[in-house]
């Protein structure tokens, strides 16, 4: 795999900082000393863009109080503590990612861990278009995963659905079947829980989004590729709209229990 000098970096400095003075050069030390890193691998080069890296993102915060740069310092920010701690998922840390959106949504199936694994791990190789169109196949996944259980809700709730319908016909395309599911899940709104009820249309379309971009357009040999910052927030977006469309999944089945 190749090395993740941010997260390496970040981690290193956290919790109280590091002198900014060489310290590409004493990050290149740490990972020679590390026996998983191919010392081949290793470029000075990559740790001082991982140090700026870092900086532009927000992520740790540059201290320039004193007149020489000897004296500088850079220590994590808010936003870099919420990544270490686990309380965001950030692609830039794959396994990390892959990690917290398993930790939000338990019960995510086995062949959406599986695409979306694929897809983080071609991110932290920087093949962000790869990476997106795995994920845009994962939210595909996702949503055939979760539409059955709602199609077995909405015959009871919502019987002349167009979705019930559309489902079990294999000729249908997807794009139809995702309309006929926002379309159901629009006027069955009122009964959901919160938040459910409000953001998981929301969720659907951006879905709907990244499965255009990534299959329909980046999918095709048509010249068309992702760069780095729009394939970051296809993995950020699939991470939230994951964690909704599965609670509806969940409430579905929660439903039929309770009406048994």
């Amino acid at each position: 795999m190749a090395i993740n000098y941010e997260m390496r970096l970040l981690k290193w400095i956290h919790p109280h900082g590091a002198e900014f003075h060489e310290l590409h050069k004493k990050l290149i030390l740490e990972l020679h000393a590390d026996p998983n890193v191919d010392n081949s691998e290793l470029r000075e080069e990559d740790a001082r863009v991982a140090i700026w890296r870092l900086i532009s993102r927000g992520l740790v915060v540059l201290n320039t109080d004193y007149q020489s740069h000897y004296n500088w310092t850079v220590f994590p920010s808010s936003s870099g503590r919420a990544l270490l701690d686990g309380l965001t998922q950030d692609p830039e840390d794959p396994l990390g990612y892959l990690e917290g959106v398993r930790r939000a949504v338990p019960d995510l199936s086995s062949d959406v861990v599986g695409y979306l694994r694929e897809a983080a791990m071609a991110y932290s190789h920087a093949l962000y278009t790869a990476a997106a169109v795995m994920t845009g196949v994962a939210m595909e996944a996702a949503v055939k995963d979760v539409t059955a259980p709602f199609v077995r809700w909405l015959k009871l709730h919502l019987p002349k659905a167009r979705l019930i319908k559309s489902h079990e016909e294999e000729r249908t395309s997807y794009e139809s079947k995702l309309a006929d599911f926002r379309k159901a899940l629009e006027e069955v709104r009122t009964q959901l829980p919160h938040p459910i009820d409000k953001s998981l249309d929301i969720q659907l379309g951006a879905s709907a989004d990244i499965i255009r971009l990534t299959r329909n357009d980046a999918g095709h040999p048509n010249g068309v590729t992702i760069p780095r910052a729009d394939c970051m927030n296809v993995l950020l977006i699939a991470s939230t709209a994951l964690t909704h469309l599965y609670g509806l999944k969940r409430f579905c089945y929660q439903s039929a229990a309770s009406s048994e």
